[in-house]
């Protein structure tokens, strides 16, 4: 990191002291320098922990480059108070980031400045969006994409983010047992299954499709198909990611293979759980996935001789 970035946090509540630890970490680590810290009930005094107290109304005469929310609960809230105060919303971070496993300010903001569009056939975008605590600038999210429309979707992306979404017909999911729309571009599909309407679907499709940053797309598919697979992988004009279960022979820099945990019945789980920060996501280091670098966080014993 070529200058340590100027940090403004905001809260001290239970987030603030669970996290202070990482904080000092990385400011001896000359990767950061807190500012100061702010709250809109802090105490009338000079310093907190060694850091400087700013009144909320002081701040905006400050040199800032990101604001650290201190509290996932109200992170929606003060982020609109910052923006009121006429703050950038790319300057706003979500103190969460802290507790990615291997998180790395450089290769954090190297992804969030870059507005990465993750194009995906099921719900580990979004996850992964929230993971960050990203906005999620691609329509695919809490839906899923057959792998054949996938397929022709990626081949020819523009093509189809062009065209109107439109109804196919319904279908019943046999998890939760109830009816979603199964929408269509031209020849493919896209499942909106967890939404309840046709208008929904459409809705949410428009808003989320108008997020696209086409200079900045990442594939992602999983696939218990070798054949399918390999037609992902010699997709070129983007960068990707192919993740197959750990008995699969297919091989190269993008394949990701995932064990499964207990627990998991369905690979699509291990896909899911393997992007957050919850149980069973011990797979692969996220922030280096997104950067080009493959790193498993898992190795199998092995076995007696």
């Amino acid at each position: 990191m070529d200058s340590k970035h100027k940090i403004l946090l905001w809260g001290i509540g239970q987030e603030y002291n669970r996290v202070i630890n990482a904080l000092k970490y990385w400011e001896d680590q000359n990767a950061i320098e807190i500012v100061g810290v702010t709250d809109k009930n802090i105490p009338d005094l000079e310093e907190i922990d060694g850091w400087k107290v700013y009144k909320t109304i002081e701040i905006h005469e400050l040199n800032i480059d990101y604001y650290l929310v201190m509290s996932e609960k109200y992170f929606l809230e003060i982020s609109k108070e910052l923006l009121v105060l006429g703050v950038n919303k790319n300057k706003i971070l979500n103190s969460k980031i802290l507790g990615i496993p291997y998180f790395s300010w450089e290769k954090y903001l190297l992804v969030q400045k870059g507005d990465l569009s993750i194009i995906c056939n099921n719900c580990v975008g979004g996850i992964i969006y929230n993971t960050l605590g990203m906005e999620c600038l691609s329509p695919c999210k809490n839906l899923s994409i057959p792998d054949e429309s996938f397929l022709k979707l990626t081949q020819n992306l523009e093509k189809y983010m062009s065209l109107e979404l439109e109804f196919k017909r319904w279908q019943r999911d046999p998890h939760s047992q109830k009816d979603f729309p199964v929408m269509k571009l031209d020849d493919i599909e896209i499942w909106c299954n967890h939404d309840e309407s046709i208008s929904e679907a459409q809705d949410k499709w428009d808003r989320r499709k108008k997020k696209i940053n086409f200079k900045n797309i990442m594939l992602i598919m999983y696939t218990e198909t070798e054949e399918t697979g390999r037609r992902f992988l010699d997709i070129e004009q983007y960068k990707k990611v192919l993740f197959v279960s750990e008995k699969s022979t297919l091989e190269g820099k993008d394949v990701y293979r995932l064990k499964m945990f207990p627990g998991q019945k369905e690979f699509w789980e291990t896909v899911n759980n393997s992007a957050t920060l919850g149980k069973s996501s011990c797979n692969y280091r996220i922030l280096d996935m997104l950067v080009g670098k493959k790193v498993y966080r898992n190795r199998d014993r092995k076995a007696s001789i």
